[in-house]
């Protein structure tokens, strides 16, 4: 499937019987796993917090994400999407507090780290 040395094939020619889809067929484990990463780069990287919003940016955008989320990937996806929310909620409320308790006293904070500075 993935090996040089074999045939390889235009994918546009395979046909498909019997509601089979080869592309899921031939998908293994480490593409998967790109996959996924790449999925949860997207997320941090563009601020997505709603799953369903996310689910229908993949049908409409990319056809290999929205069809991981169709047949096995969403659970560990919507997990992660509540997580980075959640860590979202949290980070905003920490600096509030923050802010609140410094007043003007010239102490900021490091957007990347978190880390006062003064």
């Amino acid at each position: 499937m993935d090996s040089p040395d074999k045939a390889q094939y235009d994918p546009e020619g395979v046909c498909e019987f019997g509601g089979a889809d080869w592309r899921d067929l031939c998908a293994t484990t480490s593409d998967k796993h790109l996959a996924l990463r790449e999925m949860r780069a997207f997320i941090r990287e563009n601020n997505v917090v709603d799953f369903y919003l996310f689910w229908d940016w993949c049908d409409e955008h990319n056809d290999e994400w929205s069809r991981l989320l169709d047949d096995s990937c969403c659970y560990a996806i919507e997990h992660y999407m509540r997580s980075f929310r959640a860590a979202q909620v949290v980070t905003q409320e920490d600096r509030e507090a923050l802010r609140a308790k410094r007043g003007d006293d010239g102490c900021h904070t490091d957007c990347q780290t978190g880390a006062i500075q003064s």
